[in-house]
Protein backbone atom coordinates (compact mmCIF):
# COMPACT_ATOMS: atom_id res chain seq x y z
CA UNK A 1 0.00 0.00 0.00
CA UNK A 2 2.85 2.42 0.84
CA UNK A 3 4.45 1.67 -2.53
CA UNK A 4 1.22 2.49 -4.35
CA UNK A 5 0.87 5.76 -2.44
CA UNK A 6 4.42 6.70 -3.37
CA UNK A 7 3.68 5.79 -7.00
CA UNK A 8 0.58 8.00 -6.99
CA UNK A 9 2.59 10.88 -5.46
CA UNK A 10 5.43 10.36 -7.96
CA UNK A 11 3.10 10.20 -10.94
CA UNK A 12 1.33 13.32 -9.71
CA UNK A 13 4.68 15.08 -9.43
CA UNK A 14 5.59 14.18 -13.05
CA UNK A 15 3.61 17.27 -14.07
CA UNK A 16 6.02 19.44 -12.11
CA UNK A 17 9.13 18.28 -13.97
CA UNK A 18 11.07 21.45 -14.54
CA UNK A 19 11.35 22.60 -18.07
CA UNK A 20 14.96 23.19 -17.45
CA UNK A 21 15.70 19.42 -17.42
CA UNK A 22 18.73 18.62 -19.51
CA UNK A 23 18.57 16.70 -22.73
CA UNK A 24 20.53 13.87 -21.10
CA UNK A 25 17.96 13.58 -18.34
CA UNK A 26 15.14 13.53 -20.87
CA UNK A 27 16.94 10.85 -22.90
CA UNK A 28 17.50 8.71 -19.80
CA UNK A 29 13.85 9.09 -18.89
CA UNK A 30 12.74 8.09 -22.37
CA UNK A 31 15.02 5.04 -22.30
CA UNK A 32 13.66 4.07 -18.89
CA UNK A 33 10.03 4.37 -19.99
CA UNK A 34 10.74 2.42 -23.19
CA UNK A 35 12.27 -0.38 -21.07
CA UNK A 36 9.19 -0.46 -18.86
CA UNK A 37 7.01 -0.61 -21.97
CA UNK A 38 9.01 -3.66 -23.10
CA UNK A 39 8.44 -5.22 -19.64
CA UNK A 40 12.15 -4.82 -18.89
CA UNK A 41 12.10 -3.93 -15.23
CA UNK A 42 15.82 -4.42 -14.69
CA UNK A 43 16.71 -0.98 -16.09
CA UNK A 44 17.90 1.62 -13.58
CA UNK A 45 15.74 4.61 -12.83
CA UNK A 46 17.01 7.84 -14.45
CA UNK A 47 18.63 10.40 -12.13
CA UNK A 48 16.63 13.37 -11.09
CA UNK A 49 14.07 14.44 -8.55
CA UNK A 50 11.82 11.48 -9.40
CA UNK A 51 14.48 8.75 -9.41
CA UNK A 52 13.12 7.05 -6.27
CA UNK A 53 9.58 7.12 -7.63
CA UNK A 54 10.73 5.60 -10.91
CA UNK A 55 12.68 2.93 -9.03
CA UNK A 56 9.61 2.13 -6.92
CA UNK A 57 7.54 1.97 -10.10
CA UNK A 58 9.99 -0.46 -11.75
CA UNK A 59 10.09 -2.70 -8.69
CA UNK A 60 6.31 -2.71 -8.38
CA UNK A 61 5.84 -3.54 -12.03
CA UNK A 62 8.52 -6.25 -11.77
CA UNK A 63 6.76 -7.75 -8.76
CA UNK A 64 3.42 -7.58 -10.55
CA UNK A 65 4.90 -9.16 -13.68
CA UNK A 66 6.58 -11.87 -11.63
CA UNK A 67 3.34 -12.60 -9.79
CA UNK A 68 1.45 -12.67 -13.08
CA UNK A 69 4.05 -14.98 -14.60
CA UNK A 70 3.93 -17.24 -11.56
CA UNK A 71 0.13 -17.42 -11.79
CA UNK A 72 0.32 -18.12 -15.52
CA UNK A 73 2.93 -20.80 -14.95
CA UNK A 74 0.89 -22.36 -12.16
CA UNK A 75 -2.19 -22.30 -14.38
CA UNK A 76 -0.21 -23.72 -17.27
CA UNK A 77 1.16 -26.48 -15.05
CA UNK A 78 -2.32 -27.36 -13.80
CA UNK A 79 -3.77 -27.16 -17.32
CA UNK A 80 -1.00 -29.33 -18.71
CA UNK A 81 -1.29 -31.84 -15.88
CA UNK A 82 -5.03 -32.07 -16.60
CA UNK A 83 -4.19 -32.33 -20.30
CA UNK A 84 -1.83 -35.19 -19.47
CA UNK A 85 -4.63 -36.93 -17.58
CA UNK A 86 -6.97 -36.38 -20.53
CA UNK A 87 -4.36 -37.62 -22.99
CA UNK A 88 -3.77 -40.69 -20.85
CA UNK A 89 -7.49 -41.38 -20.96
CA UNK A 90 -7.63 -41.19 -24.76
CA UNK A 91 -5.87 -44.48 -25.52
CA UNK A 92 -7.68 -46.53 -22.83
CA UNK A 93 -11.03 -45.01 -23.82
CA UNK A 94 -10.39 -45.81 -27.46
CA UNK A 95 -9.19 -49.27 -26.50
CA UNK A 96 -12.29 -49.85 -24.40
CA UNK A 97 -14.49 -48.61 -27.23
CA UNK A 98 -12.73 -50.76 -29.82
CA UNK A 99 -12.72 -53.79 -27.57
CA UNK A 100 -16.37 -53.26 -26.67
CA UNK A 101 -17.26 -52.95 -30.35
CA UNK A 102 -15.25 -56.06 -31.16
CA UNK A 103 -16.87 -57.86 -28.24
CA UNK A 104 -20.30 -56.76 -29.43
CA UNK A 105 -19.55 -58.07 -32.92
CA UNK A 106 -18.18 -61.31 -31.49
CA UNK A 107 -21.26 -61.63 -29.30
CA UNK A 108 -23.51 -61.16 -32.30
CA UNK A 109 -21.58 -63.91 -34.06
CA UNK A 110 -21.93 -66.02 -30.92
CA UNK A 111 -25.69 -65.38 -30.92
CA UNK A 112 -25.86 -66.56 -34.53
CA UNK A 113 -23.78 -69.61 -33.62
CA UNK A 114 -25.91 -70.41 -30.57
CA UNK A 115 -29.06 -69.99 -32.67
CA UNK A 116 -27.60 -72.40 -35.21
CA UNK A 117 -26.71 -74.81 -32.41
CA UNK A 118 -30.23 -74.40 -31.06
CA UNK A 119 -31.68 -75.37 -34.42
CA UNK A 120 -29.26 -78.30 -34.68
CA UNK A 121 -30.03 -79.40 -31.11
CA UNK A 122 -33.76 -79.34 -31.80
CA UNK A 123 -33.19 -81.31 -35.00
CA UNK A 124 -31.00 -83.75 -33.08
CA UNK A 125 -33.69 -84.11 -30.42
CA UNK A 126 -36.28 -84.82 -33.10
CA UNK A 127 -33.96 -87.34 -34.78
CA UNK A 128 -33.24 -88.93 -31.40
CA UNK A 129 -36.98 -89.24 -30.82
CA UNK A 130 -37.38 -90.94 -34.18
CA UNK A 131 -34.43 -93.21 -33.39
CA UNK A 132 -36.03 -94.04 -30.06
CA UNK A 133 -39.28 -94.99 -31.78
CA UNK A 134 -37.41 -97.02 -34.39
CA UNK A 135 -35.43 -98.81 -31.66
CA UNK A 136 -38.61 -99.62 -29.78
CA UNK A 137 -40.06 -101.00 -33.01
CA UNK A 138 -36.85 -103.01 -33.48
CA UNK A 139 -37.15 -104.38 -29.96
CA UNK A 140 -40.73 -105.46 -30.71
CA UNK A 141 -39.70 -107.03 -34.01
CA UNK A 142 -36.82 -108.82 -32.31
CA UNK A 143 -39.16 -110.24 -29.70
CA UNK A 144 -41.58 -111.33 -32.46
CA UNK A 145 -38.71 -112.97 -34.34
CA UNK A 146 -37.60 -114.79 -31.20
CA UNK A 147 -41.15 -116.05 -30.72
CA UNK A 148 -41.29 -117.15 -34.39
CA UNK A 149 -37.96 -118.97 -34.06
CA UNK A 150 -39.17 -120.62 -30.87
CA UNK A 151 -42.33 -121.73 -32.75
CA UNK A 152 -40.21 -123.01 -35.63
CA UNK A 153 -37.97 -124.89 -33.20
CA UNK A 154 -41.02 -126.51 -31.60
CA UNK A 155 -42.36 -127.42 -35.05
CA UNK A 156 -38.99 -128.89 -36.02
CA UNK A 157 -38.96 -130.92 -32.83
CA UNK A 158 -42.47 -132.22 -33.53
CA UNK A 159 -41.58 -133.07 -37.12
CA UNK A 160 -38.42 -134.82 -35.95
CA UNK A 161 -40.51 -136.94 -33.62
CA UNK A 162 -42.94 -137.78 -36.47
CA UNK A 163 -40.09 -138.70 -38.78
CA UNK A 164 -38.55 -140.92 -36.10
CA UNK A 165 -41.93 -142.59 -35.67
CA UNK A 166 -42.02 -143.09 -39.46
CA UNK A 167 -38.56 -144.67 -39.27
CA UNK A 168 -39.72 -147.08 -36.55
CA UNK A 169 -42.81 -147.96 -38.64
CA UNK A 170 -40.63 -148.58 -41.66
CA UNK A 171 -38.43 -150.84 -39.56
CA UNK A 172 -41.54 -152.78 -38.50
CA UNK A 173 -42.54 -153.12 -42.15
CA UNK A 174 -39.05 -154.45 -42.79
CA UNK A 175 -39.67 -157.12 -40.19
CA UNK A 176 -42.93 -158.12 -41.91
CA UNK A 177 -41.09 -158.28 -45.24
CA UNK A 178 -38.53 -160.59 -43.69
CA UNK A 179 -41.35 -162.81 -42.50
CA UNK A 180 -42.86 -162.81 -46.00
CA UNK A 181 -39.47 -163.68 -47.45
CA UNK A 182 -39.24 -166.59 -45.03
CA UNK A 183 -42.72 -167.78 -45.98
CA UNK A 184 -41.90 -167.41 -49.70
CA UNK A 185 -38.71 -169.45 -49.24
CA UNK A 186 -40.62 -172.16 -47.41
CA UNK A 187 -43.29 -172.04 -50.08
CA UNK A 188 -40.69 -172.53 -52.80
CA UNK A 189 -39.26 -175.41 -50.82
CA UNK A 190 -42.70 -176.99 -50.47
CA UNK A 191 -43.38 -176.45 -54.17
CA UNK A 192 -40.10 -178.18 -54.97
CA UNK A 193 -40.96 -181.10 -52.72
CA UNK A 194 -44.45 -181.23 -54.28
CA UNK A 195 -42.94 -181.33 -57.75
CA UNK A 196 -40.63 -184.16 -56.71
CA UNK A 197 -43.53 -186.12 -55.20
CA UNK A 198 -45.68 -185.48 -58.30
CA UNK A 199 -42.90 -186.87 -60.50
CA UNK A 200 -42.75 -189.93 -58.35
CA UNK A 201 -46.53 -190.40 -58.63
CA UNK A 202 -46.32 -190.37 -62.41
CA UNK A 203 -49.56 -189.86 -64.29
CA UNK A 204 -51.55 -189.77 -61.13
CA UNK A 205 -49.59 -186.86 -59.78
CA UNK A 206 -49.67 -184.73 -62.94
CA UNK A 207 -52.40 -182.43 -61.66
CA UNK A 208 -50.65 -182.07 -58.39
CA UNK A 209 -47.49 -181.13 -60.34
CA UNK A 210 -49.36 -178.37 -62.12
CA UNK A 211 -50.52 -176.97 -58.79
CA UNK A 212 -47.05 -177.32 -57.37
CA UNK A 213 -45.63 -175.46 -60.35
CA UNK A 214 -48.15 -172.65 -59.90
CA UNK A 215 -47.31 -172.45 -56.23
CA UNK A 216 -43.63 -172.32 -57.11
CA UNK A 217 -44.26 -169.52 -59.62
CA UNK A 218 -46.32 -167.66 -57.04
CA UNK A 219 -43.58 -168.15 -54.46
CA UNK A 220 -40.99 -166.79 -56.89
CA UNK A 221 -43.17 -163.78 -57.66
CA UNK A 222 -43.71 -163.27 -53.93
CA UNK A 223 -39.96 -163.43 -53.35
CA UNK A 224 -39.34 -160.92 -56.13
CA UNK A 225 -42.05 -158.60 -54.80
CA UNK A 226 -40.71 -158.98 -51.32
CA UNK A 227 -37.19 -158.17 -52.53
CA UNK A 228 -38.52 -155.08 -54.29
CA UNK A 229 -40.40 -154.08 -51.14
CA UNK A 230 -37.25 -154.64 -49.08
CA UNK A 231 -35.18 -152.42 -51.41
CA UNK A 232 -37.84 -149.75 -51.27
CA UNK A 233 -38.08 -149.97 -47.50
CA UNK A 234 -34.26 -149.79 -47.25
CA UNK A 235 -34.31 -146.70 -49.46
CA UNK A 236 -37.14 -145.26 -47.36
CA UNK A 237 -35.21 -145.98 -44.17
CA UNK A 238 -32.11 -144.28 -45.64
CA UNK A 239 -34.20 -141.27 -46.59
CA UNK A 240 -35.90 -141.26 -43.22
CA UNK A 241 -32.46 -141.36 -41.57
CA UNK A 242 -31.30 -138.42 -43.70
CA UNK A 243 -34.50 -136.55 -42.84
CA UNK A 244 -34.02 -137.29 -39.15
CA UNK A 245 -30.42 -136.10 -39.35
CA UNK A 246 -31.49 -132.97 -41.26
CA UNK A 247 -34.27 -132.34 -38.76
CA UNK A 248 -31.74 -132.71 -35.95
CA UNK A 249 -29.53 -130.13 -37.65
CA UNK A 250 -32.56 -127.88 -38.10
CA UNK A 251 -33.31 -128.31 -34.43
CA UNK A 252 -29.73 -127.38 -33.56
CA UNK A 253 -29.87 -124.41 -35.90
CA UNK A 254 -33.21 -123.32 -34.51
CA UNK A 255 -31.86 -123.60 -30.96
CA UNK A 256 -28.71 -121.64 -31.94
CA UNK A 257 -30.82 -119.06 -33.76
CA UNK A 258 -33.07 -118.72 -30.72
CA UNK A 259 -30.05 -118.20 -28.49
CA UNK A 260 -28.59 -115.65 -30.90
CA UNK A 261 -31.88 -113.82 -31.19
CA UNK A 262 -32.21 -113.81 -27.43
CA UNK A 263 -28.74 -112.25 -27.16
CA UNK A 264 -29.66 -109.85 -29.96
CA UNK A 265 -32.85 -109.02 -28.12
CA UNK A 266 -30.84 -108.32 -24.98
CA UNK A 267 -28.40 -106.15 -26.91
CA UNK A 268 -31.22 -104.34 -28.71
CA UNK A 269 -32.99 -103.74 -25.42
CA UNK A 270 -29.75 -102.40 -23.90
CA UNK A 271 -29.19 -100.20 -26.97
CA UNK A 272 -32.79 -99.06 -26.67
CA UNK A 273 -32.19 -98.10 -23.04
CA UNK A 274 -29.06 -96.19 -24.02
CA UNK A 275 -30.93 -94.48 -26.86
CA UNK A 276 -33.69 -93.58 -24.41
CA UNK A 277 -31.11 -92.07 -22.06
CA UNK A 278 -29.36 -90.30 -24.97
CA UNK A 279 -32.69 -88.98 -26.19
CA UNK A 280 -33.48 -87.56 -22.76
CA UNK A 281 -30.02 -85.99 -22.60
CA UNK A 282 -30.36 -84.52 -26.09
CA UNK A 283 -33.74 -83.09 -25.20
CA UNK A 284 -32.30 -81.59 -22.03
CA UNK A 285 -29.38 -80.19 -24.06
CA UNK A 286 -31.78 -78.77 -26.62
CA UNK A 287 -33.78 -77.10 -23.85
CA UNK A 288 -30.58 -75.76 -22.24
CA UNK A 289 -29.32 -74.49 -25.60
CA UNK A 290 -32.64 -72.77 -26.19
CA UNK A 291 -32.36 -71.06 -22.81
CA UNK A 292 -28.72 -70.22 -23.54
CA UNK A 293 -29.71 -68.71 -26.86
CA UNK A 294 -32.16 -66.42 -25.09
CA UNK A 295 -29.57 -65.52 -22.45
CA UNK A 296 -26.92 -64.93 -25.11
CA UNK A 297 -29.28 -62.65 -26.99
CA UNK A 298 -29.84 -60.63 -23.80
CA UNK A 299 -26.08 -60.50 -23.16
CA UNK A 300 -25.50 -59.35 -26.74
CA UNK A 301 -28.00 -56.55 -26.20
CA UNK A 302 -26.26 -55.48 -22.98
CA UNK A 303 -22.84 -55.61 -24.61
CA UNK A 304 -24.18 -53.58 -27.52
CA UNK A 305 -25.36 -50.92 -25.11
CA UNK A 306 -22.00 -51.02 -23.31
CA UNK A 307 -20.22 -50.64 -26.65
CA UNK A 308 -22.39 -47.62 -27.48
CA UNK A 309 -21.63 -46.05 -24.10
CA UNK A 310 -17.91 -46.85 -24.52
CA UNK A 311 -17.97 -45.14 -27.91
CA UNK A 312 -19.67 -42.10 -26.42
CA UNK A 313 -17.12 -42.08 -23.59
CA UNK A 314 -14.26 -42.27 -26.08
CA UNK A 315 -15.74 -39.40 -28.08
CA UNK A 316 -16.20 -37.38 -24.87
CA UNK A 317 -12.58 -38.06 -23.87
CA UNK A 318 -11.41 -36.98 -27.33
CA UNK A 319 -13.48 -33.82 -27.04
CA UNK A 320 -12.04 -33.16 -23.57
CA UNK A 321 -8.52 -33.69 -24.93
CA UNK A 322 -9.30 -31.27 -27.77
CA UNK A 323 -10.47 -28.72 -25.20
CA UNK A 324 -7.24 -29.11 -23.27
CA UNK A 325 -5.32 -28.68 -26.52
CA UNK A 326 -7.06 -25.37 -27.06
CA UNK A 327 -6.42 -24.44 -23.43
CA UNK A 328 -2.77 -25.37 -23.91
CA UNK A 329 -2.58 -23.07 -26.93
CA UNK A 330 -4.10 -20.23 -24.91
CA UNK A 331 -1.74 -20.86 -22.00
CA UNK A 332 1.20 -20.92 -24.42
CA UNK A 333 0.23 -17.41 -25.55
CA UNK A 334 -0.01 -16.33 -21.92
CA UNK A 335 3.42 -17.82 -21.20
CA UNK A 336 4.87 -16.07 -24.23
CA UNK A 337 3.60 -12.72 -22.94
CA UNK A 338 4.89 -13.51 -19.46
CA UNK A 339 8.23 -14.55 -20.90
CA UNK A 340 8.60 -11.25 -22.68
CA UNK A 341 8.98 -9.51 -19.33
CA UNK A 342 12.23 -9.38 -17.37
CA UNK A 343 11.81 -10.03 -13.67
CA UNK A 344 13.75 -11.89 -10.97
CA UNK A 345 13.63 -15.72 -11.28
CA UNK A 346 11.95 -15.61 -14.72
CA UNK A 347 13.83 -18.58 -16.23
CA UNK A 348 13.25 -20.77 -13.19
CA UNK A 349 9.56 -19.90 -13.17
CA UNK A 350 9.02 -20.50 -16.90
CA UNK A 351 11.15 -23.66 -16.92
CA UNK A 352 8.57 -25.37 -14.75
CA UNK A 353 5.88 -24.82 -17.34
CA UNK A 354 8.27 -25.84 -20.11
CA UNK A 355 8.87 -29.20 -18.47
CA UNK A 356 5.20 -29.95 -17.91
CA UNK A 357 4.43 -28.98 -21.51
CA UNK A 358 7.29 -31.20 -22.71
CA UNK A 359 5.86 -34.12 -20.76
CA UNK A 360 2.37 -33.42 -22.10
CA UNK A 361 3.60 -33.53 -25.71
CA UNK A 362 5.13 -36.94 -25.06
CA UNK A 363 1.94 -38.27 -23.47
CA UNK A 364 -0.09 -36.86 -26.39
CA UNK A 365 2.29 -38.70 -28.72
CA UNK A 366 1.66 -41.92 -26.76
CA UNK A 367 -2.09 -41.34 -27.15
CA UNK A 368 -1.68 -40.89 -30.91
CA UNK A 369 -2.77 -37.26 -30.87
CA UNK A 370 0.53 -35.82 -32.14
CA UNK A 371 3.55 -37.14 -33.98
CA UNK A 372 7.02 -36.31 -32.76
CA UNK A 373 10.40 -37.10 -34.25
CA UNK A 374 13.46 -37.49 -32.11
CA UNK A 375 15.53 -35.10 -34.24
CA UNK A 376 12.85 -32.40 -33.90
CA UNK A 377 13.07 -32.35 -30.10
CA UNK A 378 15.51 -30.04 -28.35
CA UNK A 379 18.34 -31.46 -26.28
CA UNK A 380 19.10 -30.39 -22.72
CA UNK A 381 21.46 -27.62 -23.84
CA UNK A 382 19.27 -25.91 -26.45
CA UNK A 383 16.02 -25.60 -24.47
CA UNK A 384 15.22 -22.46 -22.45
CA UNK A 385 16.44 -24.02 -19.20
CA UNK A 386 19.56 -25.43 -20.87
CA UNK A 387 20.54 -22.10 -22.41
CA UNK A 388 20.16 -20.46 -19.01
CA UNK A 389 21.92 -23.30 -17.16
CA UNK A 390 25.01 -23.25 -19.36
CA UNK A 391 24.93 -19.48 -19.93
CA UNK A 392 26.22 -16.55 -17.90
CA UNK A 393 22.77 -15.79 -16.45
CA UNK A 394 23.06 -18.78 -14.12
CA UNK A 395 26.29 -17.61 -12.54
CA UNK A 396 24.60 -16.39 -9.30
CA UNK A 397 23.08 -19.87 -8.79
CA UNK A 398 26.09 -22.06 -9.39
CA UNK A 399 27.06 -22.14 -5.75
CA UNK A 400 23.66 -23.66 -4.85
CA UNK A 401 23.55 -27.46 -4.28
CA UNK A 402 20.29 -27.70 -6.22
CA UNK A 403 21.99 -26.18 -9.25
CA UNK A 404 24.62 -28.91 -9.37
CA UNK A 405 21.99 -31.61 -8.93
CA UNK A 406 19.81 -30.19 -11.70
CA UNK A 407 21.99 -31.16 -14.66
CA UNK A 408 21.58 -34.95 -14.43
CA UNK A 409 17.74 -35.17 -14.25
CA UNK A 410 17.37 -32.35 -16.77
CA UNK A 411 19.56 -34.23 -19.25
CA UNK A 412 17.64 -37.45 -18.51
CA UNK A 413 14.32 -35.73 -19.30
CA UNK A 414 15.48 -34.82 -22.80
CA UNK A 415 17.29 -38.09 -23.51
CA UNK A 416 14.35 -40.25 -22.45
CA UNK A 417 11.94 -38.00 -24.34
CA UNK A 418 13.91 -38.28 -27.57
CA UNK A 419 14.21 -42.03 -27.00
CA UNK A 420 10.44 -42.31 -26.54
CA UNK A 421 9.82 -40.41 -29.80
CA UNK A 422 12.26 -42.67 -31.66
CA UNK A 423 10.71 -45.85 -30.24
CA UNK A 424 7.20 -44.72 -31.17
CA UNK A 425 8.38 -43.96 -34.70
CA UNK A 426 9.81 -47.49 -34.86
CA UNK A 427 6.52 -48.96 -33.65
CA UNK A 428 7.92 -50.14 -30.30
CA UNK A 429 5.08 -48.77 -28.19
CA UNK A 430 5.71 -50.66 -24.95
CA UNK A 431 9.34 -49.58 -24.81
CA UNK A 432 8.32 -46.00 -25.64
CA UNK A 433 5.87 -45.95 -22.72
CA UNK A 434 8.65 -47.14 -20.43
CA UNK A 435 10.82 -44.26 -21.69
CA UNK A 436 7.99 -41.79 -20.97
CA UNK A 437 7.72 -43.18 -17.44
CA UNK A 438 11.42 -42.44 -16.98
CA UNK A 439 10.80 -38.92 -18.32
CA UNK A 440 8.15 -38.39 -15.65
CA UNK A 441 10.49 -39.55 -12.90
CA UNK A 442 13.28 -37.24 -14.05
CA UNK A 443 10.82 -34.35 -14.65
CA UNK A 444 9.55 -34.60 -11.06
CA UNK A 445 13.15 -34.25 -9.84
CA UNK A 446 13.73 -31.26 -12.13
CA UNK A 447 10.64 -29.49 -10.80
CA UNK A 448 11.71 -30.17 -7.22
CA UNK A 449 15.15 -28.70 -7.85
CA UNK A 450 13.70 -25.69 -9.68
CA UNK A 451 11.45 -25.00 -6.67
CA UNK A 452 14.54 -25.17 -4.48
CA UNK A 453 16.41 -22.72 -6.74
CA UNK A 454 13.38 -20.43 -6.82
CA UNK A 455 13.56 -20.00 -3.04
CA UNK A 456 17.21 -18.88 -3.03
CA UNK A 457 18.32 -15.21 -2.59
CA UNK A 458 19.81 -15.30 -6.08
CA UNK A 459 16.36 -16.04 -7.55
CA UNK A 460 14.88 -12.97 -5.85
CA UNK A 461 17.57 -10.77 -7.32
CA UNK A 462 18.37 -12.24 -10.77
CA UNK A 463 16.28 -11.86 -13.87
Amino acid sequence: MATLQRLRHSVASFETVPASATAAEQTALTRFLDALARSDFSVEAPPGPHQQAFADLARALAATSAAYAAEVVDSAIVANELGIVAARLVAPARGVSENASAMAAATQEMVATVDSIDVSAKAAAAAAGEAEQAMRASVGQTRATIEAIEGLAALVQRNSAEVRELGRASEEIGGIVKAIETIAAQTRLLALNATIEAARAGEAGRGFAVVANEVKTLAQQTAQATEDIRRRIDGLLARVGAVVEGMARCDDLARDGRERMERLGTDVAAAGARIDAATRSIREIAEAVSQQAQATSEIAGSIGRVAAMAKETSQAVDAMADSFDRLDTAMARQLKRAGAAEFPGKIITLAKADHVMWKRRLVAMAAGRVKLKADELADHRSCRLGKWYYGEASMPFRCEPAFAELERPHQAVHEHGKTAARLFTEGRGEEALSAIARVEEASAEVLRLLDALGNTPAARQAA
